[in-house]
């Protein structure tokens, strides 16, 4: 019976290996801790490159669908009208034509889409331009959009749908509208010809 031990003596003979409970339940906490947030990192790193995945996807597929027609061309048309009121909030107001701005915005984006060999006036999808100018307080309206000839499955039909563009933009002079417009056609057939750069020649 030699072998026998106290409880004294047993817990003497382990004294090295014990840890305080107070501090095994600091150290599980850590360790918890530490476990959590590689979790949370590992997880992060999964969704933000899935996100970032998915962005690329939506941003590819979608400028495909936008702006992808094999290079084909496209005809123009312009609306100009004089909004005529006391202020751009005044309702009801007068839409009048005006063949100035008409003239005016026609030269310019049809000679970049001639430029860019992209004009043709019997053409299916067109590119289309809306001016709107306040009178008598000169403030500008302008919008601008691609229309795409598409198929609809549900109706077995085709229509004109609007893929690419901006609307609502305020002008405060004749130099911010044109070159605000001039601005923008240019990065409407810069991503067009991208889009397109197998097609177009």
């Amino acid at each position: 019976m030699g072998t026998f031990k106290t409880e004294g003596e047993i817990r003497s003979h382990f004294a090295f290996f014990h840890i305080d409970p107070m501090v095994s339940k600091s150290l599980r906490f850590i360790l918890a801790s530490f476990c959590f947030l590689g979790h949370l990192m590992g997880q992060g790193a999964v969704l933000n490159g899935t996100i970032k995945e998915a962005h690329a996807h939506n941003i590819y597929f979608n400028k495909r669908f936008n702006l992808f027609t094999r290079c084909q061309p496209m005809h123009l048309h312009v609306e100009a009208q004089d909004m005529v009121g006391d202020s751009a909030s005044t309702y009801p107001y007068k839409l009048i034509p005006s063949e100035k701005w008409q003239k005016a915005i026609r030269e310019l984006v049809e000679r970049r889409l001639r430029t860019a060999r992209l004009y043709q006036e019997t053409a299916q999808n067109y590119f289309y331009v809306s001016v709107q100018l306040q009178q008598p307080s000169k403030n500008y309206k302008l919008a601008f959009d691609f229309r795409k000839m598409l198929y609809d499955p549900s109706t077995d039909s085709w229509d004109h749908a609007t893929t690419y563009g901006a609307d609502n933009i305020d002008l405060s002079t004749e130099h911010d509208l044109m070159s605000t417009l001039s601005f923008f056609l240019d990065k409407f057939l810069e991503d067009y010809v991208e889009e397109n750069k197998a097609f177009c020649r």
